[in-house]
């Protein structure tokens, strides 16, 4: 051990490098005798005696045992090498923590929060080891290799970005310094050439390794890719493949590569994430880099083009396929700009909301019974004002309320399943033939869960609304939302969470966006032979020529596909409809426009 390793006192400061002040790392203090983190051997036998099955206990010893070591003076390989050790235990902590935070709805509780900080802090914490590990290779130069070092900055920039994404699944707001420290990381690595030397991963990587540019490339990428309107499934999905796509994107400097719509800006002194070229107004210098994904846009492109017509068997479960719907998000946020359509106000509307098609549906009856009431015995049923007459096939049923074999579980009080799932992705179930359906009777509705609130902006394609946690509802990315607006008076709207972020004063902010101004409670099902296909609840879309948005249908996620034919029923009429064209789908509902449909 050289004598600038040797013990250091609790007021003598570490040696940091001129250029890497910006890289945060704690001062040492009093020597612990005999620390067992001093040794690698004693380290190997600590770890190994962990009561893994204990996850929170684990957590905690780790954490401490982390703490400590950052903290004392040690042996410079020493150091890399116990570090390295932790990396095991700390991701299979992790992995076991994400029951109390994953498919959860936002706001998310106190323990679920207090859960992501904590696997943010083992990650925090061990990104700290390794950037002592850099600061001394640098302030000592020749007691380490080149690939010592890139391997340290290779780890680092690993736990730095797990933290960011951790902070996209709790939906809030990136932790200071993490951005930075991140970009400084990668800016030493590519002045020293070792951001493309491939460096082992086995808890992450292929078998070939990954090097510093594609991590970083990686990171850049995942913030470019909106997160805050996606699932937390689908975020984890999106940025385990991101790594795989990094060939496909460029890192230069600014004009190195032309220009075109797919280029982001990187300041690599700033505490952000990259930014589109054209939203900046700001002199480019010699510390910013273009992230060109042009190539990568392209290459999505020819993906989704490839891909098979959207099955009700094309969804997402856990991280087992890339969606048609994932592909479309992608290729949006990575090809250019994001455009406002409409202009923003801030008049402070009064809103209520209703969460999920469940109880969206519940909520748009009111607004269907009240329009179908008006009309009399002699005049046009109003689901004919959108579907006409001549449309209907001449087999038509006459009383789809005369099928013996057909439930609709919705409107059954005490239907547990139901009542505790707002998306409602299965609505329908069979009966056998001597049960009366309850089709015939008067609907028993159940008590719609309404929130109310103001708006803190509005524009003609939607809302943002900011909720104080403790009255914000249960709510996730795409989950389909019924809207009563106070300045569109009793008309009954549709609109989607195309964003979800958790503000750092426990308030949840939700960007809502327009699906349509007006929308109908009626009931679907698959036109089969048997007549025992489930029944769904379901939204009738009317055209507006002016608004520009077609006849459609709005069904439970994943219930059909494009082509299906489908009786639909007003409580009045039934008319036979096919769908003909996917517009809009998420893993709460999907929406098609409709034709009318004969044999």
């Amino acid at each position: 051990m050289t004598s600038a390793l040797k013990t250091v006192g609790v007021s003598e400061r570490r040696r940091t490098p001129r250029g890497l002040s910006k890289l945060w790392v704690p001062e040492c203090t009093e020597p612990l005798e005999e620390f067992f983190l001093a040794d690698v051997e004693r380290a190997q036998i600590w770890l190994a005696d962990l009561p893994m099955a204990n996850i929170s206990e684990t957590a905690r010893q780790v954490l401490n045992a982390l703490v400590d070591f950052n903290r004392q003076p040690i042996p410079h390989e020493t150091r890399i090498r116990v570090a390295d050790l932790f990396r095991q235990p700390i991701r299979y902590i992790s992995q076991n923590l994400e029951k109390h935070y994953i498919d959860a709805a936002l706001p998310l509780t106190a323990r679920s929060r207090r859960t992501v900080k904590l696997s943010q802090e083992l990650h925090a914490e061990l990104a700290v080891a390794y950037k002592i590990f850099i600061l001394e290779a640098f302030a000592h130069r020749g007691q380490s290799s080149k690939r010592l070092i890139a391997i340290a900055i290779h780890r680092a920039i690993s736990c730095l970005s797990e933290v960011l994404y951790l902070a996209t699944l709790e939906y809030g707001q990136y932790p200071e310094r993490v951005w930075r420290e991140t970009h400084l990381l990668y800016a030493l690595a590519a002045k020293n050439s070792i951001h493309r030397l491939p460096v082992q991963d086995r808890n992450k990587t292929t078998a070939g390794g990954s090097c510093i540019g594609d991590l970083y490339k990686r990171t850049l990428l995942y913030a470019l890719a909106a997160p805050c309107c996606l699932r937390q499934r689908e975020n984890q999905f999106i940025y385990g493949q991101l790594l795989e796509w990094t060939n496909f994107v460029r890192l230069a400097l600014p004009g190195v590569n032309g220009y075109n719509s797919g280029q982001f800006l990187v300041r690599i002194a700033s505490d952000a994430p990259p930014n589109h070229l054209s939203l900046e107004k700001k002199k480019l210098s010699r510390h910013c880099r273009i992230l060109d994904t042009q190539r990568l846009v392209d290459h999505l492109n020819e993906v989704l083009v490839s891909m098979k017509p959207q099955t009700a068997k094309d969804k997402l479960v856990g991280a087992a396929r890339l969606s048609r719907s994932m592909l479309e998000h992608l290729i949006i946020n990575l090809s250019g700009r994001p455009k406002r359509r409409f202009s923003r106000t801030t008049q402070g509307y009064t809103l209520k909301l209703a969460v999920g098609m469940s109880h969206a549906y519940n909520l748009a009856k009111t607004n269907t019974r009240a329009h179908s009431g008006r009309d009399v015995k002699n005049e046009v049923d109003w689901l004919a004002q959108y579907i006409p007459r001549d449309a209907i096939s001449d087999d038509s049923e006459n009383g789809w309320s005369d099928s013996s074999n057909l439930l609709f579980n919705l409107d059954i009080e005490g239907d547990s399943l139901a009542s505790n799932r707002s998306d409602a992705l299965f609505q329908g179930t069979m009966l056998e033939d001597n049960v009366q359906s309850p089709w015939a009777l008067s609907c028993n509705q159940r008590e719609i869960v309404v929130y109310e609130c103001k708006t803190r902006n509005e524009s003609a394609g939607g809302y943002c609304v900011d909720w104080v946690d403790s009255d914000a509802p249960k709510i996730k990315p795409g989950e389909l939302i019924g809207i009563q607006s106070q300045a569109r008076g009793k008309g009954f709207g549709i609109a989607t969470a195309r964003w979800v972020r958790n503000s750092p004063v426990d308030r949840l902010q939700i960007g809502m966006q327009l699906i349509a101004p007006s929308s109908f409670a009626v009931k679907v099902r698959l036109d089969d032979e048997e007549k025992i296909s489930c029944i769904y609840n379901s939204l009738l879309v009317p055209e507006s020529k002016f608004a520009k948005i077609p006849l459609s249908l709005i069904v439970p996620a994943h219930s059909y596909q494009k082509g299906n034919v489908l009786w639909i029923n007003s409580g009045n009429n039934e008319l036979r409809i096919s769908l003909t064209q996917l517009l809009n789908a998420t893993t709460s509902f999907s929406q098609y426009r409709i034709a009318y449909h004969s044999k």
